[in-house]
């Protein structure tokens, strides 16, 4: 008897062997994969973060307000004028005029019409400074000899557009000193008997505010018609009244 034996077609051994290459590249791409999540997740996670800040940093700038800094030009208006709130004074003849401060006074001198004293509790007999305005001839050494008497420093300076000499002298009491000479002829001089740095602080804010002022002028006088009478002359000859009083011509 014949058997005839069946047997399965062999398996090639090559398919059997794990392909461990195939798993090596297939863990590598999980591996990509997962770290590009991760670094999405991340970065999304970073976006948030940052938003929320921003957004919370604009409700604290909303409700925080910002005092605003005074700028130059306002601080400079602040104490570009001192004198703002000081008294002014204004002499009634010789129409100069300047400012001092509300607790000071200013008076006419009781010993010449033309002076003016001021000072803290000032008054018509004393002061810690004033006004000398003085009738001397014009000539410029008299002038000078005036500025130059008795003095420490000198320093010619222009106030108001007003020019004279900023004086500091030694002789029966220390201070300073501005004296000019006024186009009609007049010596003027500003003094303050103090050596006190606030006294003189004063002083020179005083001298800044000092200038003249033009007189009101008064209504302008009709003109005197004047009667037709004749004066008889040694000479035998007649004159009459002219001028603004009308009186008598003088005879030849």
């Amino acid at each position: 008897m014949l058997y005839t034996l069946d047997m399965d077609p062999q398996v090639p051994i090559l398919d059997q062997i794990p392909n461990d290459k195939s798993q090596i590249t297939n863990g590598s791409h999980n591996i990509t994969v997962i770290s590009m999540a991760v670094f999405v997740l991340l970065s999304l996670s970073a976006v948030g973060f940052l938003y929320y800040q921003n957004q919370q940093l604009k409700k604290m700038l909303a409700n925080y307000q910002v005092a605003p800094t005074p700028t130059s030009s306002a601080t400079a208006l602040a104490t570009a004028d001192p004198t703002a709130n000081w008294k002014t004074y204004t002499h009634p003849t010789y129409k100069y005029q300047f400012k001092y401060p509300s607790d000071w006074s200013a008076v006419v001198s009781q010993s010449a019409s033309a002076n003016t004293l001021f000072g803290l509790n000032a008054d018509s007999k004393s002061g810690i400074g004033g006004i000398e305005v003085r009738e001397i001839p014009t000539e410029p050494q008299n002038f000078n000899s005036l500025t130059e008497s008795k003095i420490i420093k000198q320093t010619p300076v222009t106030i108001n557009g007003i020019s004279g000499y900023k004086t500091k002298y030694s002789n029966v009491v220390s201070g300073t000193n501005f004296v000019f000479r006024h186009k009609d002829g007049l010596i003027y001089n500003i003094y303050i008997n103090s050596e006190g740095q606030n006294d003189l602080e004063i002083f020179d804010q005083i001298l800044s505010t000092f200038k003249f002022i033009n007189p009101v002028a008064s209504p302008s006088a009709k003109p005197i018609a004047c009667t037709k009478e004749a004066k008889l002359c040694p000479d035998g000859s007649y004159v009459g009244r002219t001028g603004p009083n009308c009186e008598f011509a003088p005879c030849p």
